[in-house]
């Protein structure tokens, strides 16, 4: 079987290389195409340039001729160079080549021109109290359009948006909250994206509150000794300050006083009755003032130590008049009647044998009985013994007279 061919099919241009299908460029870059031919023959190879079918005039192009090694083709490449792209070369461009033996086009290569996001309403900074409305503005240009989006901190939780108080039109620049609440407040960024790339603007939103106690201090009633523990939990924007008053007076920091947790926490070690009191904490900030109250009771204990003095004196106190009390009635009681004089022993004492007299010995603790008894000394415990012989004296006589009578 023969095959026929022709020998311009051989010798005509052959394209090595050709410029991409799709080419994007940012506006005021500069972008090269390539053209790369190859060719049996020896004919010069023509490099034309089309922009949309139509040729380009006064181009940048450049063109460079190699010969093989074996010395029998020739490759030639042709650079079309745009610098400093605008918007008007956007368009498909091609290559077309040419020798004496026929012509030969490349693909068509599409040039995109694209413009970076640029924004032309940014949100600001926005400071508003509790309940307000809130507006947040943005919108960019770009090529081609770019698309607008809203984030906070960085996600897509949107408080307001659950609570259904965000509202954003499709469309429009502006972006709303209704009822603004601390939840609220964060940073806001809005993200313009297109295929040239993506820019971001951020705003933080503060969203200002009076104070507000979370938890209050408790009233109290606790044994003296115990410690007082009071909180003041507090939130609000900006951060409130908290301060401590009792009765009236401001509280400060002691060896018994302190104060932890940015002063929401107050502790009273080692109580007192003179804790007991009304207990205020103060919350301030720009917006606002809240007070919290609270009724503290220390009860005395028996074992506090500023009353233990009081009654080591009273017990003594008593256990003196109970004494006096006793000594009067063992007088009295040996006072009622006076005997003679009897001999009367002290076993182990150095009084070994008295004669009393119990009348004159009644006398003297009569006459005894009118001084001071504070002034006894050891003396007390021999005439203790004397008066109580005086008595047994006494009853042994009666004894003795109710016999006679009786005919005992």
């Amino acid at each position: 079987m023969w095959f026929s061919f022709r020998p311009d099919e051989v010798l005509k241009p052959r394209l090595t290389e050709e410029p991409a299908l799709e080419i994007m460029a940012l506006k005021g870059e500069s972008v090269t195409l390539n053209c790369k031919a190859r060719s049996n023959s020896n004919s010069n190879l023509t490099f034309v340039w089309k922009k949309d079918n139509v040729e380009l005039v006064n181009s940048n192009v450049i063109v460079n001729s190699n010969l093989d090694q074996d010395g029998k083709s020739v490759e030639t490449v042709s650079e079309l160079k745009l610098f400093s792209v605008e918007h008007s070369h956007a368009g498909k461009y091609q290559c077309v080549v040419s020798n004496s033996y026929g012509i030969t086009y490349s693909q068509q290569s599409t040039i995109s021109v694209l413009v970076y996001p640029t924004f032309i309403k940014t949100p600001k900074n926005v400071e508003v109290e509790a309940g307000q409305t809130v507006k947040l503005e943005c919108a960019a240009t770009g090529e081609p359009p770019p698309e607008v989006a809203w984030h906070k901190d960085g996600g897509n939780d949107f408080p307001a948006a659950r609570e259904r108080r965000m509202h954003v039109l499709l469309g429009d620049d502006v972006f709303f909250i209704r009822d603004a609440r601390p939840s609220d407040a964060g940073v806001y960024s809005c993200t313009a994206h297109n295929t040239a790339g993506i820019a971001s603007a951020n705003a933080s939103l503060k969203v200002l509150q009076r104070p507000q106690l979370i938890h209050g201090p408790e009233d109290r009633e606790l044994p003296a000794g115990e410690p007082i523990v009071l909180q003041c939990m507090a939130q609000g924007v900006p951060k409130p300050t908290v301060t401590w008053v009792k009765d009236g007076e401001l509280i400060m920091a002691t060896e018994r006083h302190f104060f932890i947790a940015e002063n929401q926490l107050i502790i009273i070690v080692d109580s007192v009755h003179n804790d007991s009191g009304i207990y205020e904490c103060h919350l301030n900030n720009s917006q606002g003032e809240e007070v919290g109250r609270s009724r503290v009771v220390v009860k005395p204990s028996v074992l506090d130590t500023s009353n233990m003095m009081g009654i080591i004196i009273i017990t003594v106190v008593c256990c003196a008049v109970f004494t006096s009390i006793v000594w009067v009635a063992i007088i009295y009681q040996t006072r009622k009647s006076g005997t003679p004089k009897e001999p009367v022993t002290f076993p182990g004492t150095e009084l070994t044998e008295l004669h009393v007299d119990c009348a004159s010995e009644r006398s003297s603790c009569k006459d005894s009985g009118t001084g001071d008894s504070a002034k006894r000394s050891s003396d007390d415990l021999a005439e203790f013994s004397i008066l109580l012989h005086c008595a047994r004296s006494d009853h042994d006589r009666g004894i003795q007279v109710d016999s006679v009578e009786t005919g005992d």
